[in-house]
């Protein structure tokens, strides 16, 4: 619901009945923030827990921007300060906030952007108009009581039970980055790239340390190089984007990599950094996913491609600490949420058969027994050789409205089942041509 940090809590006086004197107070922590959107008047409700004190004013305003740039000190006097008070929530102080254009709230990407080579002006405008975020400070004079970035998505979120669990619970409402990447968590387990160090607090990952994807190039001749630079063709380009991308294994740091780790609950989590950069660790395009062989639950996150791109930062998707380490909050790289066919990126356009994706590109990186860094079926835990009833959901399948591709269960296609699923997506679509030699790429 757009909550960003706990309440702090206090020492309180034991007296009466226990005779105890008063424990010193600590001294109270900064107040929590809430942000909901109302239809009715298209107004945000902004609720201050437990309330404002005597002296404290409230800054909100709406931006076109991305979060990492807000300085209450210098900024709240520019921002419209808010004091049209609602009927009173329960502990806590609402206030009717700014009005909002329910088009703010509109996804950013769709299928286009892994479609095309590269985004068209158009395409990358178009994104960065659609950014948008809420501004919050809480003054006392010139001190910052509290000051808080918000995805405007945030605004939508309604936790229904008490927590963003992707059950489909009737009152439950996903709509941010940071609701659904906590009900991933809470479906999947822990994303282990990431250290916990506190509530929603975590450490940052470094595309470096994944394994480098290797490029080459065999010639004429059957001499093997490996190009130090973006190459029309190679040995074993990436099917989504026919790229042949400069080689990172001969130290070279712009590259593609890709890391894969399974935590306690059996989940194998994978992040991939492509489409890199001259920069040090910086990639146009990173996506993570992580998938339970065992319960067949699934979550696709991607960067905001072309827009975010720190590889050398990458944050947990449900950070959400204000802090020094703001620009690094989950809400820093990753945008919106992408799955099933409905909405956003549509995923399992491509990941139509299985979540784990095998070419001969990606299966390149190997891990230290020789094997794919993709989980792969014969190979690893949970991953059985012609299963095809394993099962495959996406969390919050249902709260979105996402429907999953069908697959292919045809005689004609025995061949191929008998080791593994075949979707009706682009698998069959476009990759199978590929496989064939007889597409255009």
């Amino acid at each position: 619901m757009g909550t960003t940090q706990f309440r702090g809590l206090s020492l309180v006086c034991l007296i009466g009945a226990l005779g105890l004197g008063c424990a010193t107070s600590a001294p109270p922590g900064p107040p929590t923030l809430e942000v909901q959107y109302e239809a009715n008047t298209s107004n945000l409700k902004v609720t201050v827990y437990p309330g404002l004190t005597s002296g404290d004013t409230l800054h909100v305003r709406v931006r076109n921007g991305d979060t990492g740039i807000l300085d209450c000190a210098s900024m709240a006097g520019q921002m419209p300060r808010i004091e049209e008070r609602r009927a009173p929530a329960l502990d806590g102080e609402a206030f009717t906030g700014p009005a909002v254009d329910m088009a703010m709230f509109s996804p950013v990407y769709d299928p286009r952007w892994l479609e095309e080579a590269e985004p068209t002006p158009e395409m990358l405008a178009a994104v960065e108009a659609a950014v948008h975020t809420i501004d919050i400070c809480v003054m006392r004079g010139n001190t910052v009581v509290r000051k808080a970035e918000l995805d405007i998505r945030r605004a939508l979120d309604r936790r229904g039970t008490g927590k963003f669990d992707g059950y489909g619970d009737a009152n439950e409402v996903i709509s941010s980055n940071t609701a659904y990447a906590e009900a991933c968590v809470n479906n999947l387990g822990e994303i282990p790239f990431f250290e916990k160090i506190g509530d929603k607090d975590y450490t940052t990952y470094s595309c470096l340390d994944s394994v480098p994807i290797p490029t080459t190039v065999t010639g004429p001749d059957g001499q093997v190089t490996y190009p130090e630079t973006k190459v029309d063709q190679c040995d074993h380009p990436q099917f989504i984007y026919s790229l042949c991308e400069p080689n990172a294994v001969t130290g070279r740091t712009n590259g593609p990599r890709v890391t894969s780790e399974v935590n306690e609950q059996g989940t194998h989590w994978v992040l991939l950094c492509r489409k890199s950069l001259k920069e040090e660790g910086i990639y146009n395009d990173i996506a993570m996913l992580g998938h339970n062989p065992y319960t067949g639950k699934t979550c696709f996150f991607q960067n905001a491609l072309y827009r975010a791109k720190d590889g050398l930062h990458v944050p947990h998707p449900a950070d959400d600490v204000e802090s020094e380490r703001s620009k690094q909050k989950g809400t820093s790289l990753w945008s919106g949420i992408q799955g099933g066919y409905g909405s956003g990126i549509e995923c399992v356009e491509c990941h139509d058969a299985d979540p784990f994706i095998h070419t001969p590109w990606i299966d390149g990186a190997k891990d230290e027994n020789g094997d794919p860094v993709i989980p792969m079926m014969g190979i690893d835990d949970g991953f059985v050789q012609g299963f095809n009833d394993a099962p495959y959901t996406l969390v919050d399948q249902k709260g979105q409205g996402w429907t999953m591709p069908k697959v292919l269960t045809s005689p004609e296609a025995a061949a191929c089942t008998k080791c593994h699923r075949m979707g009706d997506g682009r698998w069959a679509r476009s990759w199978l041509r590929r496989l064939e030699g007889t597409d255009d790429f």
